[in-house]
């Protein structure tokens, strides 16, 4: 009889699978969950990378309710501006003071605020206002010497000026003959038909140094003939060179409103910022001043860009080019010095094509990020520009790629409010405001202490790219998918933003009616009511295979590293093909904190680590093929910090 041996028993050979920076990589939903590198997630909200760990996105604090609303907000002199109600006032933020500047029942809508030649500037509601630093007021129009060297009767004279849109008056500078008591000033027309004259302001005049206004007590205008613009002085002027100058009125609103109904600005004049440039006001035209003179717009200063079938949507600088966005294309200015077609030596201004395709159609999502202008289009998403030549394949590249969405999973190009969504540069971090209303939708749910949870959406989704820890190359030896798909974004919600500050190393903001001014900080809360709000937050780990998609696999154990000098409670939930809606883990992630600068007793415990610190949880999930973890915070006051995720794990058998 032939003897058997007794098989050996070998102990399973356990692997280890490291996340060592979870979530850096950002939220991805374009990708499928079981393909992702494992630092990206295919569901995480209100998380970010801050202050060196994966954790909570930035809380927010109530800084002021000024009880009206604030349409806009700005900087001048490192010192915090709005328009809030029908004024517009600067507010210090430590001390809490309010002074106003401007009260004009005009106020009525939301305007812009423009800072040039030491100046702030603000264009509302078809009414523009300058402000010195001291005093405030409406911006009186400069006017402009149309002529010089003109004849009493008007036969000669040498053309210098333009007329100015923004205003109504201008001059005419004669040469005083001794003997004429009439002299007759240009009446401009708006075309062959305009048959009107002089406005009814008093015509003023200056005679060798000495002023005089229509109806003054010195009757040395005698009368004025509006329509043929004659005016007639008491006796003749006396003879000399430009020795009588005119200044006389005629409105023109349409000139008028094609200044002050702009809502689009920005400054360029080549190599410096010499001149104010305007757009946006229905017409597809940009209007550019007279040099550091925001109160004289030429009347020939203007030129239609593209198709005048959509309207200019914002500006930007990049190299020596302003950008000139359209909803469908995009242009370049660039400046040049030379003779114009008349051989007059002029400042000359040029457009070319820079995309025939692709425009902006959020005016608000405009920012110059990482030497590159960036913005958004409803049908991309968020974009940047890699070069001004229109030769260049791809000048405009998508950088949201990510987080853009699609018929899995609703994504940024799903807002509904997109169109008008603002946007902020910060930190290193480019976030975008969408204002997405309220929903029912359930966002997350958990078990607390045996109760039941779930989460509603607030609203107030955001996306931000953090662009200083993930940049988009824009290499060519790189994939442009490649190069957009390492790009982390992350997705907010209930922040609310339409007017936007960053001032002092801080962000201000508010929205519609509220009349709220808010900051973010570094807690873990939002503070926008009378009553802290906890900040709903979740992160889920790409689902895994662990290298063998070909075999079950049980998971005996993990680990999970988390930063100790914040408070934590994390609850833990299991994904696995098997089981695709999770299992609970019974114990949670629990950390207290004891620095007393962040004191608070919810917070407080005696087991307080310096560091970081591990925690190990058996979770026997056997024979599955993919496996994913989910962690959800939803308690006021506590962080959902991670560093580190570890799978111990052992391959069970190919898959028959």
């Amino acid at each position: 009889m032939a003897w058997k041996t007794q098989k050996s028993h070998e102990p399973a050979q356990y692997k280890i699978l490291d996340i060592s920076e979870p979530g850096y990589g950002g939220l991805n939903i374009q990708d499928l969950d079981y393909t992702l590198p494992l630092n990206q997630s295919p569901r995480m909200l209100n998380m970010m990378v801050k202050n060196g760990a994966f954790g909570k996105r930035y809380g927010q604090k109530l800084i002021k309710s000024f009880g009206s609303r604030i349409y806009n907000i700005t900087e001048y002199k490192d010192e915090m501006y709005l328009h809030v109600g029908t004024s517009i006032v600067k507010y210090d933020p430590i001390n809490d003071v309010t002074t106003t500047i401007i009260t004009d029942a005009g106020l009525t809508e939301k305007g812009t605020f423009i800072n040039y030649n030491k100046f702030l500037y603000y264009l509302c509601n078809r009414k523009f206002f300058q402000y010195n630093g001291t005093e405030g007021q409406e911006v009186e129009p400069y006017s402009p010497d149309v002529c010089i060297n003109r004849t009493p009767d008007g036969s000669y004279s040498d053309i210098i000026e333009d007329y100015n849109r923004l205003g109504a008056g201008y001059k005419n500078t004669f040469n005083g003959d001794g003997t004429s008591r009439v002299y007759k000033v240009m009446i401009p027309k708006q075309d062959d038909s305009d048959t009107t004259g002089l406005d009814s302001t008093p015509i003023k005049v200056e005679i060798d140094g000495h002023d005089y206004v229509e109806g003054d007590s010195s009757g040395k205008i005698t009368a004025v003939d509006r329509t043929t613009g004659e005016i007639t002085f008491d006796s003749a002027p006396s003879h000399g060179q430009n020795n009588v100058v005119i200044t006389a009125y005629k409105t023109f609103q349409q000139y008028e409103e094609s200044i002050t109904k702009c809502k689009y600005w920005a400054v360029y004049g080549g190599q410096n910022n010499s001149r104010l440039f305007v757009g946006g006001n229905g017409t597809a035209t940009y209007y550019f001043s007279d040099v550091f003179n925001a109160a004289y717009f030429p009347e020939t200063n203007y030129a239609v860009v593209g198709n005048a079938e959509k309207d200019i949507t914002g500006f930007g600088a990049q190299y020596n080019n302003l950008i000139i966005f359209k909803p469908n294309e995009i242009y370049a200015l660039d400046y040049q010095y030379g003779q114009d077609t008349t051989g007059e030596e002029k400042a000359m201004f040029f457009t070319t094509q820079v995309n025939v395709d692709i425009g902006c159609d959020v005016p608000g999502s405009i920012q110059f990020i990482d030497n590159r202008l960036t913005w958004c289009h409803t049908n991309y998403g968020v974009l940047t520009l890699c070069s001004t030549v229109i030769e260049d394949e791809r000048n405009v590249r998508v950088v949201s790629r990510n987080i853009n969405g699609g018929y899995r999973i609703d994504g940024l190009l799903a807002e509904a409010n997109l169109k008008d969504a603002a946007s902020v540069q910060y930190e290193g971090k480019y976030i975008i405001f969408c204002n997405t209303p309220a929903s029912n939708e359930t966002l997350v749910t958990y078990e607390d202490d045996g109760v039941k949870y779930s989460v509603a959406d607030k609203g107030g989704h955001a996306y931000m790219w953090d662009y200083t820890n993930a940049p988009y190359s824009a290499s060519e030896r790189i994939n442009v998918d490649t190069a957009a798909k390492q790009t982390a974004w992350f997705k907010w919600n209930n922040v609310f933003a339409d007017s936007i500050l960053v001032l002092d190393r801080k962000v201000y903001y508010s929205y519609g009616d509220s009349g709220n001014l808010i900051t973010f900080t570094d807690g873990f809360d939002d503070e926008v009511t009378e009553n802290k709000q906890a900040i709903v937050s979740y992160y889920r780990t790409p689902m895994m295979d662990f290298g063998a998609y070909h075999m079950l696999k049980t998971i005996k154990r993990a680990f999970f590293e988390v930063r100790a000098d914040t408070a934590c409670n994390i609850h833990i939930n299991y994904i696995t093909d098997e089981n695709p809606s999770g299992e609970q883990d019974p114990e949670d992630i629990v950390v207290y904190v004891g620095l007393w600068r962040t004191f608070e007793w919810s917070t407080f415990g005696y087991a307080l680590f310096n560091f970081a610190k591990t925690f190990a949880r058996k979770c026997s999930i056997k024979k599955i093929t993919l496996a994913g973890i989910e962690f959800v915070n939803n308690e006021v006051s506590r962080d959902m910090s991670l560093s580190g995720v570890r799978c111990e794990y052992t391959l069970v058998k190919e898959i028959k």
